[in-house]
This record gives C-alpha cells, structure tokens and sequence, in this order.
C-alpha cells in the first residue's frame, strides 16, 4: 500500500465529510490515520456513482479534473486538495441526501475496510 502524507489524509477526510456529511463520515473520523492508496481507490468508486447520481456532483468532478479523466485511475489524488477546497466551502452546498445515503450505504463500509 502507497503511504499518503497526513495533508492527504486530512483532505480525504475533508472529501469524505464533503460527500457523506458530518453524520455518516463520523463513522470514518478513528481511520483517517489509516488512510492509504486503497483508500483513495475506493473513494474514487463513491465519488464516481456518487457523479452517476447526481449532476451537481458530476460537475464538481469534471469541472476539477476534466471529463475524460474520471474514467481512468489516480485523478482524485492529483486533485485531493483542490476537492477538499471546494467542498469545504460554502459555494458548493449541493442538495443530494437520497444519492448521499445511496453511495454511503457500500462505500462508507468499503472505505473503512480499505484503511485496515
């Protein structure tokens, strides 16, 4: 497994409470230490069926990386911290609890796995 730095980690932890909200990312708050490039494959999944679901989410994503990229490995670690900028941030309030409770019912649990 590929070490991530912890300024990696924050901002995937960043991402996660971005996509998942304060509640259901909770959850993951004990494994941010753990976090790895398995990690970041499995939030790149979410993130991806989470842009199938939602067309704001979808925009966000190609806004930040380009269409074409999402289809490939590795783009959300090249723009981990522009992501985690973005929803941080008060512009991006997407409205998606029924695409958020959808993807966090497998992810959250495959996230988790992925830091043991």
């Amino acid at each position: 497994m590929t070490a991530l730095s912890s300024d990696e980690r924050k901002a995937l932890f960043v991402v996660h409470k971005g996509v998942f909200g304060p509640s259901l990312s909770h959850a993951l708050n004990g494994y941010v230490a753990f976090y790895n490039r398995r990690t970041v494959e499995a939030t790149e999944d979410a993130l991806n069926e989470f842009g199938r679901c939602n067309a704001g989410v979808q925009h966000l994503m190609i806004g930040l990386v380009g269409g074409g990229v999402l289809l490939g490995r590795g783009w959300l670690r090249e723009v981990l911290q522009k992501l985690a900028d973005e929803l941080s941030s008060r512009e991006h309030e997407l409205v998606f609890v029924g695409c958020r409770n959808q993807v966090a019912a497998h992810w959250i649990r495959e996230i988790m796995q992925s830091a043991l």
